[in-house]
Order: structure tokens, then sequence, then C-alpha cells
């Protein structure tokens, strides 16, 4: 490092910082850049979590400033391919105190909910609604899973490829679209005409002890409504349990945040771009 009376910040010591943070915790990252530059006092560990938040804080405010643009001009919007969904923070009534929100949960537990003193009946029935949808969300079955049972039992259902094919197409079809009873209706239209009625009553048992939790997957999909829960646990997994669920480690929402958004920028390969370029990668895909 050159002679000078102060602190020096590059922009190259800023990236290591940010890089090494990614997987290292702040006092061994304030070490190495010590060994690093030959200066052990270079950077001190409020300085490391300054420098993450600042930079973390970038990128997400490039982020909001994207989604913000497309949703000002519909037609971008309507042409874009996402390369990621910014979840929505969970609706919180900001105007109701500690209490009654209490008051509305105790209100919830019980057999026949009534709305607690204070809470109109208007407000109450959005409450009722929205948990209504929470538990239609949790006991709904996953797609993936209802697809592939189905696609394993058609499979050894039909007396050809041709037949087993066009029943795995109908009864998907029609569980896609949440008609349970049509798809049950085209099962029991193949009574007599198969050679493993064994695995015919499997699949039929299959759908209708599920049928309660089978919900009209299109649907759902085009209104970004999603119920698979596995490419979410992955990169809660990547993103920040690996880094942050260590022993003895608490992190402020802030740093979370900010370490997250750079974790992101480094497994979705714009890191280069934006240390280089100080361009931020897109939310849509070019």
């Amino acid at each position: 490092m050159p002679e000078h009376g102060g602190m020096i910040i590059t922009r190259a010591l800023r990236e290591w910082t940010c890089l090494l943070s990614l997987d290292l915790s702040g006092q061994t990252t304030q070490r190495l850049l010590g060994v690093l530059t030959q200066e052990p006092g270079i950077v001190s560990a409020s300085l490391v979590r300054a420098l993450v938040r600042q930079h973390g804080g970038e990128i997400r405010a490039a982020e909001a400033a994207e989604v913000e643009h497309l949703l000002a001009h519909p037609e971008c919007l309507a042409a874009a391919r996402p390369q990621r969904v910014t979840a929505e923070k969970t609706r919180r009534k900001a105007a109701w105190p500690k209490e009654r929100m209490a008051a509305v949960e105790a209100a919830l537990a019980e057999a026949s909910p009534r709305p607690p003193q204070g809470v109109s009946l208007g407000d109450w029935e959005r409450v009722l609604e929205v948990r209504r949808a929470e538990v239609a969300a949790r006991s709904a079955l996953d797609w993936l899973h209802l697809a592939k049972r189905c696609r394993e039992l058609t499979s050894r259902i039909g007396r050809s490829r041709k037949e087993r094919r066009e029943l795995y197409q109908k009864v998907r079809g029609r569980l896609w679209r949440g008609e349970v009873e049509e798809s049950l209706s085209v099962l029991e239209g193949c009574r007599g005409r198969t050679n493993n009625e064994e695995k015919l009553d499997e699949l039929i048992g299959y759908v209708r002890n599920r049928e309660g939790s089978i919900v009209a997957y299109g649907e759902r999909r085009r209104k970004r409504r999603y119920i698979g829960s596995g490419g979410v646990e992955k990169a809660n997994d990547v993103i920040v349990a690996r880094r942050m669920k260590r022993r003895g480690m608490h992190w402020s929402e802030e740093s979370a945040d900010a370490l997250a958004a750079l974790k992101t920028l480094w497994l979705n390969q714009g890191w280069d771009r934006y240390w280089e370029q100080g361009e931020v990668l897109g939310l849509v895909a070019a």
C-alpha cells in the first residue's frame, strides 16, 4: 500500500472484503485482508460489515429500481423472462397494536372464530380469507409428486404403450385443472380393459385419498401461487443456511440480506460484471 495519512479503501479492497465474507466470518476476513495487504489493521470487523451492507444494499437498490421500471412499463413486463421472482413480504397490519394482534390470533384458535373487540367485520373477513389461503397452500399436494405417481402407475395399467400414454395424458390434464372427479371417471372407465386391475385400484385410491389436497395447478401457476418448495429450500440452503446458520452466529436483517444479495450475485455469475463495470445483473433475462 502507498503511504497515506488516512484510510484508503480501493475498489479492489472492497471486492476482496465482500468476496471473503461470502464464506468466512468477519474476524477471519479481517485477518486475511491484513495478510494480503501486509497491513494487519487495514480493516476492522465493523468496516467489513459496513462494506458488505453497502454493496449488498447497492444490489438490492438496483433490483428495486428494475422492478419499479417494469411495473411502470407493462409492455416490458409482458415480454420479460424472469431470472428470479422477488418474494412478497408477509403482510402485517401495522395499524394494529401487538395486543390486538394477540387477540386476533387467540380468536382464530377458537372452534368458532369471532372478531375480537376493535376489529371490524370487514377486516375480520379479510383475516379469515388470508388464513384459509394459508391453510390451502400448506395442504396442497405438490404437482411434481402427483404427476410422477400418476405416470408410474398408468405405465402399468394400459395394455399397449399407446394406451398407457393416452391414459396418462388424459388423467394428467384433468388433474392439472383440478378436476378430480373427471380424472377418477377416466380411470374407472378403464375397468375391464386393463391387464392390471391392482395398479388401477391403487391409482384410484391414491387420487381419491388426496382429493382435498389436489388443486387447480394451472390456475395457480398463472397467478404465480407456487406450491413446490424444493427449489426455495435449496436456494435457502445455498444462499443463507450454509453461511449464516453456524454456531454462535447472530445477524441483523440488513447484514443478512446484504450478504444474501452478494451470494446470489456470485452464484448467478454476475460478480465480475458488478465489480468491473459497476452493473448489477438484471432480474429479467435480456
